[in-house]
């Protein structure tokens, strides 16, 4: 994962002072151009989208109709979301049509794509409501999924990165604790920048529920969840 970097495109003035206010100035529209933390999630986004692609079923021309009154594919949808609760997507992935491996490895990543990451599966529970019912494909049963929407808590660490970049600059006892020799903001000074503001984002985020859908379908002798959109986009945090 790269390192997060803030250039200063600022120079030098004659009396070799750095000109912070200009820093200050310009960095929303830096870490905007800069892209701040797009690459965060990428590898996440990645993994999802390919087991979007992994779970494809064709729609069958039939009756809604409950297979055996379809014993077992609440159980199966239960002990799915119960693994996604409990942050076991490595688990979860057994229970999916295909197979795809849904483990992302963030939770062990010491960044701050991790931090994000691990706070939204610690945030997650999942509830069913009610009991299965027959569709065109199969049967379906309704969940809540309750956690933090990460795009919401990114587009906030965004707009409060600065305020805390801000304070750190006027605090620093020494300019060199803040640039490098390139007069580039200190790649450790910045991850901790962002750091130090994303746990503040997170511990003033709240949890938002939203209903979800679980399909499944009864192929070889057991029943299989079959994720939609919604689905993924329900235990991914809303990733794009």
């Amino acid at each position: 994962m790269e390192d997060f970097c803030i250039y200063n495109e600022q120079v030098m003035d004659d009396a070799g002072g750095i000109p912070v206010s200009d820093y200050l100035r310009n960095l929303g529209e830096n870490m905007k151009r800069n892209k701040v933390l797009p690459w965060l999630f990428g590898a996440l986004g990645a993994v999802l989208a390919a087991a979007a692609l992994v779970i494809c079923l064709t729609q069958r021309e039939a009756e809604p109709k409950l297979f055996g009154g379809a014993s077992g594919a609440e159980e199966c949808a239960r002990a799915m979301m119960e693994k996604i609760s409990a942050g076991d997507y490595a688990g979860a992935s057994a229970y999916l049509y295909g197979t795809p491996d849904l483990g992302t490895g963030m939770e062990e990543e010491d960044s701050l794509a991790g931090l994000i990451w691990n706070a939204f599966v610690s945030s997650l529970d999942c509830r069913s409501q009610g009991q299965c019912y027959a569709t065109v494909s199969g049967v379906a049963v309704d969940f809540v999924v309750t956690a933090l929407d990460i795009p919401s808590l990114t587009q906030n660490l965004k707009d409060y990165a600065p305020a805390v970049l801000d304070a750190r600059v006027e605090s620093a006892e020494n300019i060199s604790q803040v640039y490098d020799s390139s007069n580039e903001y200190r790649q450790d000074f910045a991850q901790s920048v962002l750091r130090e503001a994303a746990q503040e984002v997170i511990a003033a985020s709240a949890p938002v529920e939203r209903t979800v859908t679980v399909h499944l379908v009864h192929e070889q002798n057991r029943w299989w969840v079959v994720p939609d959109e919604a689905l993924l986009d329900a235990i991914s945090g809303g990733i794009q």
